[in-house]
Order: structure tokens, then sequence, then C-alpha cells
């Protein structure tokens, strides 16, 4: 006897098909079936039946099940058993084919060569149509959609196992039609694509890949993600891709030390997570969910091929908790998705999320949940990842609605409270039962506590546990916080307290500093900055809380709280009214930050605010350092930033505005906003005004060439209300910037203008330098590439003389462009060379892309496409990790060119649609001209004259329009097309 879902419900008995009549009995079995063998209770069953239960739910219910038994019984198979508080279908797993299914391709990913293919043949076998035909409802269609996807990752296994056994055109049928039924399951193309690579037809595979980039782009708005770029790079080249595959994530942290007990949730995790892809941990606070979920997720990491994710949602620190959207690009990071390829829209951010996560078999942790609504965008879409979610919260809405698993956890039993005392204190346990019991009950059983006292006794052995726990009765009794309160962080209180009575004065003081700390880990110098002492007595004070378990190392030097004893911190910070540990905290972070500042940019220091010394400061010996220290705190200086506090969250924002100009999206535009309320409120329109500065390149680098001009816009009014005339002459700059960006040439020119008298009144010598050189930089849009020279040899001499290399390198990069659109190249090239040395010598990662790409372009005119080309793909790569999609639409036009003076046109095709779609994306009306002329001249050597014509025609429409040089060669183009 077999029950089958993968299909309509039905049983099959001795070969006759046995199936219920309506469809809610169907459902009904297919709910049981799902959980085949174990018990499945009445409310969960129907939550499953039900989107909205009706009020005889209950009643109904026990129709169906009447109805199915006796169904069953008149074939003979009485197997549906009612149970206390729900019922049980007798049926073991592998007679249903769905749970047949799933085991087959589990023991296929442990198998290899000939047994993996036939395992997985086997399995594709059981697959008779859609699953649970006819069905209808949240729960039917989450089902469905998870064997689906299931399906779909035994498809592409079975593909890959039979191309290394030589068959490659095995599968290629059964993918086609699968990526029909399923466009953006990006796994399915790149299978698609090997099979036809190792089959030899090249040609199709990159037709495979045109076709999804381009429903990618058009339904979604996104680019494909690296396995399928690393394919289409196989396509092309005829081998692998010579990066290699990035390692998986491994982000696990390390199991708590000492773990007992727990071994009935531990199996029930086992069990939930074997039938639902979602399993909530809940329970109250320092029960111990964090420490049983990762031994959990250590136990089982090695099932999961694709890496292990952890993300801490810091959802009930006293600190704001994690965004969404913030733990998305976290998440994605790990994934290997470059910052250009993370939407800002948190929704798009989360469809990108779920497309990358298709397909793979990744384990991820949601640590500290605050409720479902921060939850429900971090899930991946139907497939093979199992999350495991952590949080005081219970959860309801997710297990209800969305199908998860829960283990309600309790504090420990008592004879496993006295067993981690025991482990942590020793014989003095077995020596002292009944003072031992006392102890575990005065800390509630809960871990956190026992932990916290264990280390206590254990520093005081010469002392009794009885007297010990008498101490804790005194302390908990002058603080009366178990009658008045019952909740977890009240019955802990008393043990928290009790502990830090007992540690040197200067440790507890330290404890109670970290309470004004504004984020959520912290360093030695910080430490000190908050206390105002010394490194080595924040050292020895941090080493005297880590052995009391009052801290945790984070690693990297770093140390963390737990958010129960961070709001015990707060607490204690705030009663005793001081508010100079915040400020030194405070000056600490903004000192740091532009004592980096000045490592980066040493030429701008003249325009970052002067910072009062900061407690606690540590030598940056260079730019790598400094830019090191920056990437750390990057957290805690958002963190800062929120607090509001004086003027420091405006000098933040003005002393990292080159650092975060082209990375770090969401924190930039945290700061900068921070800052701008802050001003805003206290009056402050210089500070309102650096802030909009800092807004508007945000925006800018992200290709919002229309937000951002209205931000510089706002900039260069405030800046001239405050009467700062080099401050408005750098938003008017940047204005500019923005307009020549947009292609607006005739408004950029005309801001530049302005720009460039009022630096000429503010005698800011380094302002000249970059109005100069904007200045050329529209010269050379137009044409006029005699004065963009003679403007760049101004702007560059300056930038010598001040000492200003990013200023200079820009300059050397501009004239190695003129040089090139004079055919001059070897001077092009030696511009491009110096100006590329330079950026990589300074650690600036933007301009590094940039300078690739640059050179990528020289050397192709100098015929040698292929390091072209290999120069265009590490500026590609380049600009996908810092975030800069304008300069992707260069780089992808760059390696058209590049294909297409290698004689490879379809190549050429693809990357020129690639640029569109970028300079569509960021209204770069010059480089969508640039990738519709290197269409319409890759389609011509295709001897399609239609395409071509279309595409030169739009070219010479947008150069027209913008009064470009590159009018010419189109039209010449044009008119050799119509011959």
């Amino acid at each position: 006897m077999e029950l089958r879902l993968l299909g309509a419900v039905e049983f099959d008995i001795d070969g006759r098909s046995v199936t219920p009549r309506r469809p809610q009995e169907r459902l009904v079995l297919a709910a049981l079936g799902r959980d085949a063998g174990r018990l499945v209770s009445t409310e969960t069953l129907i939550d499953r039946v039900w989107d909205t239960a009706p009020t005889n739910a209950r009643r109904t219910l026990h129709v169906l099940i009447a109805y199915l038994r006796g169904l069953l019984r008149d074939a003979g198979e009485p197997i549906i058993e009612t149970s206390s508080g729900g019922y049980l279908l007798r049926l073991p797993p592998d007679r249903v084919d769905a749970h047949r299914l799933r085991r087959l391709v589990d023991a296929a990913a442990a198998a290899t060569g000939e047994r993996r293919r036939d395992l997985l043949r086997e399995a594709l076998e059981q697959w008779r149509g859609e699953p649970l035909a006819g069905l209808r409802g949240a729960w039917a269609d989450r089902t469905r959609e998870a064997l689906c996807q299931l399906r779909i990752d035994a498809v592409v296994a079975w593909s890959a196992a039979e191309t290394q056994l030589g068959r490659p055109t095995a599968a290629i049928e059964t993918l086609t039609e699968l990526i029909g039924a399923n466009p953006y399951v990006e796994t399915l193309p790149a299978a698609l694509m090997h099979a036809l690579i190792a089959a030899g037809r090249s040609a199709e595979a990159l037709e495979v890949f045109g076709r999804t980039r381009r429903r990618l782009a058009d339904d979604l708005g996104i680019d494909p993600g690296a396995e399928l770029q690393a394919v289409h790079h196989e396509a092309l080249t005829g081998g692998p891709a010579r990066a290699d595959r990035a390692p998986v994530p491994a982000e696990l942290p390390a199991p708590v030390p000492s773990f007992v007990g727990r071994q009935a949730e531990l199996a029930e995790l086992e069990s939930l997570s074997a039938v639902s892809p979602v399993t909530v941990i809940s329970g109250t606070a320092g029960v111990g969910k964090t420490a049983l979920a990762m031994v959990w997720a250590h136990r089982v990491a090695d099932r999961f091929g694709d890496g292990t994710l952890y993300v801490n949602l810091h959802g009930y620190d006293p600190a704001q908790p994690m965004s969404a959207a913030t733990a998305l690009e976290h998440l994605l990071a790990s994934l290997e998705v470059p910052l250009a390829d993370i939407p800002a829209d948190p929704d798009a951010r989360a469809t990108r999320y779920r497309t990358t996560l298709a397909g793979r078999r990744a384990l991820i942790v949601l640590d500290n949940a605050a409720g479902v609504e921060q939850i429900r965008p971090l899930l991946p879409g139907a497939g093979r990842c199992a999350v495991v979610v952590t949080s005081r919260d219970r959860l309801s809405g997710l297990v209800a609605v969305g199908g998860a698993g829960r283990v309600d956890l309790g504090v420990l039993p008592a004879l496993d409270a006295i067993y981690l005392l025991r482990e942590l204190i020793g014989q003095r346990v077995l020596d002292e039962p009944e003072a031992a019991q006392r102890l575990a009950a005065q800390c509630a059983h809960l871990p956190l506590a026992l932990r916290i006292a264990a280390e206590h006794a254990a520093g005081r052995p010469g002392l009794s546990l009885r007297d010990l726990a008498e101490e804790l009765d005194d302390e908990q009794s002058r603080l009366d916080v178990l009658s008045a309160d019952p909740d977890a962080y009240a019955a802990v209180s008393a043990v928290f307290s009790w502990s830090l009575r007992h540690l040197p004065a200067t440790a507890a003081a330290t404890f109670t500093a970290l309470g004004h700390h504004p984020g959520v880990d912290f360093t030695t110098p910080a430490v000190a900055a908050l206390t105002g002492g010394t490194l080595d007595d924040a050292r020895a004070a941090l080493a005297t809380l880590g052995k009391a378990h009052l801290v945790f190392p984070a690693g990297g030097g770093r140390f963390g709280l737990h958010d129960l004893l961070r709001a015990y911190a707060a607490r204690l910070a705030a009663a005793t009214g001081a508010t100079a540990p915040a400020e030194r905290i405070c000056g600490h972070y903004v000192d740091m930050a532009a004592r980096a500042a000045d490592h980066f940019y040493p030429a701008e220091a003249h325009r970052r605010p002067a910072v009062p010394p900061g407690a606690a400061v540590i030598p940056l010996p260079d730019a790598a350092a400094a830019q090191a220290w920056l990437d750390a705190e990057r957290q805690n200086l958002v963190a800062v930033a929120r607090t509001g506090i004086g003027r420091y969250p405006v000098w933040l924002s003005t002393i990292l505005y080159r650092y975060l100009d082209g990375r770090a999206r969401d924190e930039a535009a945290a700061i900068h906003q921070h800052a701008f309320d802050a001003a805003e409120a206290a009056g402050d329109t210089t500070g309102q005004a650096h802030a909009a500065l800092g807004l508007g390149a945000t925006e800018r680098r992200h290709g919002r060439y229309d937000v951002a001009a209205d931000w510089f816009a706002r900039a260069s009014e405030l800046f001239e209300r405050a009467g700062n005339v080099g401050a408005q002459a750098r938003a008017l700059g940047n204005l500019a910037g923005a307009e020549e960006q947009w292609c607006r040439y005739a408004d950029a020119a005309e801001h530049l203008h302005q720009a460039q008298q009022l630096y000429n009144r503010a005698g800011d010598r380094t302002g000249q330098a970059l109005a100069l050189c904007h200045q050329a930089v529209i010269e050379i849009r137009l044409g006029a590439y005699d004065d963009a020279g003679r403007h760049l040899r101004q702007s560059i001499g300056i930038a010598r003389a001040l000492g200003d290399r990013p200023a200079e390198a820009t300059g050397l990069a501009n004239l190695g462009d003129v040089h090139l659109r004079l055919g001059q190249l070897p001077e092009a090239e030696r511009c491009h060379r110096e100006a590329l040395d330079m950026h990589v010598h300074d650690g600036d990662r933007v301009g590094e892309a940039w300078g690739l790409t640059a050179l990528g372009t020289t050397l192709t005119t100098m015929g040698d496409p292929r390091a072209g080309a290999d120069h265009h793909e590490r500026a590609l790569r380049l600009l996908r990790e810092v975030g800069q999609l304008d300069g992707e639409a260069w780089a992808h036009n760059g390696l058209g060119e590049a294909a297409h003076a290698a004689g490879d046109h379809r190549a050429a095709i693809e990357s020129h649609r690639a640029a569109l779609d970028c300079a569509t994306r960021t209204q770069a009306r010059d480089q969508a001209a640039r990738a519709h002329h290197g269409l319409g001249r890759a389609h011509g050597a295709l001897g399609d004259a239609t395409t071509t014509r279309e595409h030169l025609g739009q070219a010479a429409d947008i150069y027209r329009d913008l009064g470009a040089p590159e009018l010419a060669e189109v039209e010449a183009d044009l008119t050799a097309a119509a011959g």
C-alpha cells in the first residue's frame, strides 16, 4: 500500500487506485501524509485544510477523518488512528512517494558516479505530475512549491551526473521544459548551459544565457548571478572562469562549551526539519535558544553543501533591532552577490535573495528575531534550504500560516541544571547537593544565570555553596525582584547584581560603562574610552568580565554582551545619571574616523571639521590599517550617528564623506540621514548641508542622478545660506558631476562655471583642481579635446603641488582618454597605467575599477582585444563589489567592443545588451548610445541588416541630441549599412 502525493492524491493498494471523492478529503489525507508515521495535532490539521477555519472546523474535520477511515476500511487498510490531541497516519514514510523522492535525492547527494545517477533517475521516476493536483489553499500551495523545487534540484543534479558520465544530452529536454515553467530559477539555465557546452553546442548555450539575462532584467530588474556569469564565461572562452568558485559561507558561531541536556529538543529539531524548511526555537530570555540552535546547526552543517549563514537580528537589544533590509544585505553579501546587484528597494532585495538561494542547499540561522515581520522577508522560497529562527516571541503567524515547526524551549529540568553546575563547578556540587539545588532554583534554571553563578562560585573556592546561596538570597531580597516581576529578566537580575558585587571595582564599573555603548560589539580601546582609563585597565577588566561570563569574545579582538546583560548594563548606566561615558565613546569613534580619513584623503583635511581629541586612540600606521578600522567599526559608526548626541552625527557624516562614497550603501545612507535629521533638529544649517552632500553622493554612486542632483542643489542652497563659499562650490561641482553623468551637459557646464568662481573666491586650490578636471570631462563629451587636454594638465599640476594623489590619478585617467580620442595610443596607455598604479597603491578600489576599464578600452584600440577583455572583466568584478552600477555599463560596453574586435560578434551582442540594461537603469544616455552602436556593428557583422539599422539609428538619435562627437562615426556606419 502506498500514498501518492506527486500528482493526484490517492492510495495505491495492490495496484488499485483508491481516491477520496472530494477535495477537502484529499487535502486532509495529504496533510496527514506529509507527516506519515507521526502524530499531527488537530490545530495543525485545521491550519492546513482551511486558510480561514470555520467555526465548526473540529466537527467537520472529524467527519472528514471518519470518511477516510471508512474508505480505507473497505479497502482492508484501517491505518488512521486517533491519539490525544490529533491524528496519525500509520504508514512508513517510505510508502509515501513524496518522502521517497526526498530520501532518494538525499542519498544521491552522498553517492558518486553511476550510483548517484541511478538514485537520481529513480527519484525522478516518482514524479507523476503536479503535486497535490487540484488542491487549493495556502498550505497546499506551499507544499506543492516545495516539492516542485525538490524536483528541480534533482533534475539539475541528474544532469550534472549524466554529464560527468559522458552523456550531456540526456537531460537537455527535461531542463528546457522546466525552464519554461520556472523562468527565474537560475540553476536551471546554468545546468542547461553546462550540458550544451559539454555537448559541443556553445552557441546554443550563449542563446540560453541571453534569453535568461533579458528575462531577469525585464521582469525583475536584476542581472544574472555569479553561477550563470561563470558558465557564460565558459561558453565564451571555452574554459572555466579563472577565478575559482568562492568558498561556501561557514558563518556559524562556535557552539557553547559544556552544553548539557536538551536531548529531547535536539531530537525534535531533527524531526521537524525533516518535514518543514523553517523551524522556530522560542522561549524566554536566557533560556539557551541560541545555544541549542548552534549545537544542532553544527551537527547537521555537513548536510548543506552550499554553506551555513548566520545573522544576529538583535531583536531585543536596547539598541535598534536590525532591519530586514539590512539583514538581507548581509545575507546577499555572504552569498557573493556584488553590492551593485543588491537592490535598494527592500522588496526587490528580498526577491533577489530568494532567487539567489533557488536550487541551493544552505542552512540559515536567524538569531534573536523580534517578530514575524522581521523574519518573513528573510525566508527563502521553496527549495532545499533550512531555516532555524530563535526568538522570545512564539512567532505563531509563522507557524500557523507559514507552516513552520516550533520547539518551545523551557528552563532546564532540575537534574540538567544541577549537571550543568557540576560541569562548571566540579566536586563541590556533589558534596553539597541540597545547596546546589537551591542555587539552581535561585537562577530559575536559566542557563545564562547558571553559568554566571557557576563562574562566581568557581572563583571563590573557599566558600561553601550554602554560603553562596545565602548571599544570593540576600541579594534577591535586597532587589525584591522575583515577587514584583516574575519574568526572566527579573529572575536573573539578582544573579547579575550578585556577580557584579563580588567583582573588582574596576571590572564592575566597566560593566556599567558598557551600558553607554551605542553599538552591538566593542574593542578594548572602545572600553578604555568609555571608562576613561588606560588600555591595560580595559584589557584587564574585559578579561575579568569574560571569565565571569558577563561579556563574550566575538572574534577579531571584539567583545559582545548577551541582550539580557546589555539591558541590565543600560539600566545600571541610566541609574548613574552620568553622560560623560557616552560623550567619550562618541568622541573616540569620531576622532578615530578623522585619523583614518587623513590617511585616505590627506589633501582634503582642510575640508573636514577639527574634532576634539578622543580618548584611547590607537595608531593607524597606513591607509590599509585605516580602511580595516573603518570597515570593522562601520556598524558602530552608524550607531554613533543614531544617538543624535551633540555634533557627533554631523562630524561623522562630514569626515566619512569620501570613505562612504561608493561603498556601504545602507550604512552611508543611514549615517548621512541621521546627521541631516540631527542638524535639522538643532537648527544647524551647515551640518544639514554637509549631510545633504553625503546623501547626494550616495544616490549618485548608485545611478540615481536625478535624486542626487536634488540633494546637491539643496546642499548648495544651505551652504549659501550659511555663508560657506568653499563648501557651496563643492556642492555645485558635485551637482555638475551628476548632471554630466545624466548627460545634461549645458546644465553641468553652468553649475561648474559657478563652482569655479566660488573656488577662486575661497582660494581653494583642491577645489580648483577638481573643477578643472570636471570641466575637461564635459569638454571630452562634446569633442573639445584640445581644451580638455589643457585643463587636465592644469588640474594635474595643482594636484601634484598639493600632494593630492586621488585628484592627480583622476586627472591622468581623463588625460589618457583625451590621448585615446586623438589617436595618440602610446600616450593614452602611459596615462592610464600611471593612473591605475596610483589607485591600486592608495587602496582606492573605485578608482581602480574605473582605471581598469579605461585601460581595457585603450588596449583593445591598440589591437589587443584579449588583454582589453581581461581588464574589463576585472573592472566588472570590482565595480559589482563596490556597487558602481554606472561603471558597469562602461565595462560591459568595453567587453562588447573587445569581443567584436576579436571576431566574436555573438558575445559582443550579449555584452552590449548588458551595457544597455545598466545604462537604462542609471539614465546614462551616452553609454546607451555606445551600446546601440556596438549592437549595430555586431548585428551587421552577422548579416542582420534590419537590426543593424535599427540600433545604429537609435545611437545616432541619442548622440545627435547630446551633441556628441561620436555621431559622425555612427552616421558613417549607417551610410555603409544602407549601401
